[in-house]
């Protein structure tokens, strides 16, 4: 086997651990809690009436206000219990698709800027970090939004590395962008982020793209 199969071998390797590690005993491990369970009950209610709302008794029902979580990854939930039925193992499936998409996107993030060498390495670490799993199994946005987030920052290379041209590259800046934000408030940080890269390239942004 020459070096550019042991590579991709490699690759597909880790790929297959995470998704092993994702769906390893979906249901049981983490344990459910407070939070996972308020962002189930409102993935049901848009699966079943179409609307963000919480019930608090037969009939009655409340607004989503004070919760944290947005429909880029509660849309995809509902979806899940629609399609699979009102349990914890469909709430908890497109939790697999986001962690791995999230591999997916480290990887060519960092195969695109820094090679293929460190793409490995990224995806290594990535592969093997517990939280990944503990955290991202259950039902909630930090996943979700680092996936969003790293898409943003993918086509905040290209604009860069493109001198900031091309309007595709803005607009899913911005589409990746706003989909971290809903996902979860403390996304938000991440819009000064991009407005300060913007500001310090302002000498390089064309007046048309």
């Amino acid at each position: 086997m020459n070096k550019n199969n042991l590579y991709w071998a490699g690759v597909i390797g880790l790929f297959a651990l995470v998704f092993f590690y994702a769906s390893y005993k979906l249901t049981e491990s983490p344990p459910t809690w407070y939070d996972e369970g308020l962002y189930i009950q409102v993935a049901h209610s848009i699966a079943e009436r179409g609307t963000q709302s919480v019930q608090t008794a037969p009939g009655e029902f409340i607004s989503t206000g004070f919760v944290t979580g947005g429909y880029p990854f509660l849309a995809p939930v509902a979806l899940s219990l629609r399609i699979f039925g009102d349990n914890l193992f469909a709430a908890r499936l497109p939790m697999i698709v986001f962690i791995l998409a999230l591999a997916v996107a480290v990887f060519l993030f960092m195969y695109r800027l820094f090679g293929r060498q460190d793409a490995l390495l990224a995806l290594l670490l990535l592969a093997t970090f517990p939280l990944l799993y503990g955290n991202g199994k259950n039902v909630l946005g930090e996943v979700p939004g680092l996936f969003y987030i790293t898409l943003a920052l993918l086509f905040l290379w290209r604009l860069e590395l493109q001198e900031f041209k091309g309007i595709y590259n803005y607009l899913f800046l911005g589409i990746f962008t706003g989909l971290a934000a809903v996902t979860k408030p403390i996304f938000f940080f991440f819009f000064l982020a991009i407005g300060l890269v913007l500001l310090l390239c302002i000498r390089s942004i064309p007046l048309r793209c």
